[in-house]
């Protein structure tokens, strides 16, 4: 298994955050590999979608856990692989919050997993400063 988490915190705008995920036409504003992304119904637990990131093949994903201004969840199976990413909003104060991103991949294949990890999580640093700046109390 691989394993990997990211948290910014800050002050910070939730409904622009909530809205910056749940509109997945604008998840390519806050993730530089994001080309596309489209969903075949509302941003809800079940639905599915596909997403088209730079230099890969259209890749399918579900939302297994969705709960507004909280988290979302959404995995991918590619292959024997399946690849889960968590998205978490916390309150920490008055317009204080924390942002986790996770990502976890489960396969037979252990050193597999390690490199198919760390290239997918190579930019989430970067990318949730992006979303942070988008979304940010000054």
């Amino acid at each position: 298994m691989f394993q990997f988490e990211n948290t910014i915190r800050g002050r910070m705008n939730i409904e622009k955050v909530w809205r910056l995920y749940s509109d997945v036409s604008q998840w390519s504003e806050w993730d530089s590999d994001m080309q596309k992304v489209t969903l075949e119904g509302e941003f809800v637990t079940g639905t599915s979608g596909t997403m088209f990131m730079k230099g890969m093949p259209p890749l399918q994903f579900t939302l297994n856990e969705v709960e507004k201004n909280k988290v979302f969840v959404n995995s991918s199976v590619l292959g024997e692989i399946t690849v889960t990413f968590g998205h978490y909003i916390f309150e920490e104060g008055d317009e204080e919050y924390a942002l986790k991103h996770t990502v976890t991949a489960m396969g037979p294949n252990e050193m597999q997993l390690q490199g198919i990890g760390q290239g997918i999580v190579a930019n989430i640093p970067f990318n949730m400063e992006r979303l942070f700046h988008l979304v940010r109390i000054e």
